[in-house]
């Protein structure tokens, strides 16, 4: 294959020389290089349709799992700049970090997502309200 070598050029070689190839065991769920190529072909195509590309970043909420190394995968392919965040921070420090990125999108574990939701009202509680000597965030992409 030619072209830059990428770790998205490494997952789509990986997947076709050793397709049947264990690539993540998820608590006992496995998924083999192709079907994790696959995954992340479809992320690609859905975040790519919806106008995320080279030069964006796209944050998660997640705990370590396959869909979060899908992400990874399908940012990679897309050129895109991944910005995990952990669940373990609290909605303040959550909100700030969103913020600082300039992620253009968040994706969230469901199982995180009262924790989303909390960092997100206090980032617009801020926005809306704020102190007299910073200046107001830019709107979120």
């Amino acid at each position: 294959m030619e072209g830059p070598h990428t770790i998205g050029r490494w997952l789509r070689e990986r997947a076709g020389a050793d397709p049947r190839r264990i690539a993540i065991d998820d608590r006992g769920v496995a998924l083999d290089y192709r079907t994790l190529h696959s995954r992340a072909e479809r992320l690609a195509t859905t975040l790519s349709d919806a106008g995320y590309g080279p030069g964006h970043r796209i944050a998660t909420v997640s705990g370590n799992s396959a869909d979060h190394v899908v992400a990874f995968f399908a940012c990679a392919l897309l050129g895109i700049a991944l910005v995990p965040l952990s669940w373990r921070l609290t909605p303040n420090e959550l909100a700030d970090l969103v913020r600082r990125s300039e992620a253009a999108l968040v994706l969230v574990d469901d199982e995180y997502s009262a924790l989303a939701a909390a960092a997100l009202h206090v980032r617009g509680s801020r926005r809306r309200h704020p102190r007299s000597s910073a200046r107001p965030e830019s709107s979120a992409r």
